[in-house]
């Protein structure tokens, strides 16, 4: 059986419009999925990031200013956009504390993912104090006075 012509573009554009449609429906699903399914909930990268420094947090004092250095710090150039984000995700984490880049504050935070180097080694180079590594590339440190 051989198709007219327009039989075939109305049967391509059907297709279409049904790959479309399927495509869309199942977007919209895992979507709803995700936003209404409780395991779902707390799956996302900010609360990843948050999980970081739970134990961090309740070493600090209830409020306070801490210092916050990175792998820029050190002479290891990060993308400044992932800077920026990650500064602003620590400081969205530790909040009631204040950050403020640099160290010169009693305590700094130094966030040094995917640097190969030690909590020490690191503490050496920017003159602090290393009081903890919490994994992950978050340190506790100290000024040294």
């Amino acid at each position: 059986m051989k198709l007219s012509r327009t039989a075939q573009v109305y049967l391509a554009l059907a297709l279409l419009v049904g790959f479309v449609l399927l495509s869309n429906l199942a977007y919209w699903g895992s979507t709803l999925q995700k936003r209404w399914n409780p395991v779902a909930l707390g799956k996302d990268s900010v609360s990843d990031w948050e999980s970081r420094f739970v134990d961090l947090k309740r070493a600090l004092p209830p409020s306070g200013v801490a210092g916050y250095v990175s792998q820029d710090d050190i002479g290891i150039l990060a993308n400044p956009i992932d800077r920026n984000a990650e500064f602003a995700l620590t400081q969205y984490t530790l909040v009631p504390h204040i950050l403020q880049p640099g160290k010169n504050a009693p305590l700094v935070i130094g966030n040094f993912g995917g640097v190969e180097l030690t909590g020490e080694q690191i503490a050496q180079k920017l003159g602090l104090t290393l009081v903890r590594n919490y994994g992950w590339g978050i340190y506790l440190f100290r000024s040294t006075p």
